[in-house]
């Protein structure tokens, strides 16, 4: 995400280390990720990291805020999708992204990355789905803790189910919540 008066080398600093985050991701828990082998990941030197970051947190942090907003202008920017058509393209595109949904869905749910995520997941439903019940937040929290779940699951053992089988799934738990 650039930000107004950044300039060239900023973005390319912050680029290579959001690159570098989400490779090592594939091969380290972020609780074990270290500044140095951030740096050497990225090859940047550890002055440029805490020019921009003060532990490797921030920077998955910051990589999470931009997925999560990617994916609701993806569907802010689309007409109205059936909640078949959106837990599809949802699931696919957590699969595209599941280094960065992996470590996002193994955090404590009050992380505000995982809670945004979680709230975009929930605020389709009451937009999208016209008799999507409110329920109270005891309901709420059943059934995205649910969902939490499944997709934690789903991204631990590696996105082996096809996508389809996952999204097909969270629509027959919510079907069930209708009633």
């Amino acid at each position: 995400m650039k930000r107004s008066g950044e300039d060239r080398r900023i973005i390319k600093t912050r680029r290579a280390l959001h690159e570098a985050m989400i490779r090592l991701l594939k091969t380290t828990k972020l609780e074990n990720m270290t500044v140095t082998m951030l740096c050497n990941e990225a090859n940047v030197s550890r002055s440029a990291f805490y020019d921009h970051y003060s532990v490797p947190e921030d920077c998955f942090n910051e990589i999470a805020q931009e997925t999560n907003e990617q994916i609701v202008d993806r569907f802010q920017n689309t007409d109205m999708l059936s909640f078949e058509e959106f837990t599809d393209i949802y699931f696919h595109y957590v699969k595209e992204h599941q280094e960065i949904f992996r470590t996002m869905f193994a955090m404590n749910v009050n992380n505000p990355a995982l809670q945004q995520s979680l709230g975009f997941f929930q605020d389709y439903l009451y937009r999208m789905v016209p008799n999507y019940p409110q329920y109270p937040d005891l309901y709420t929290k059943f059934l995205l803790y649910g969902y939490k779940g499944v997709v934690s699951d789903w991204l631990e053992n590696g996105c082996k189910d096809d996508y389809h089988d996952i999204s097909d799934i969270m629509r027959k738990i919510f079907n069930l919540l209708l009633f």
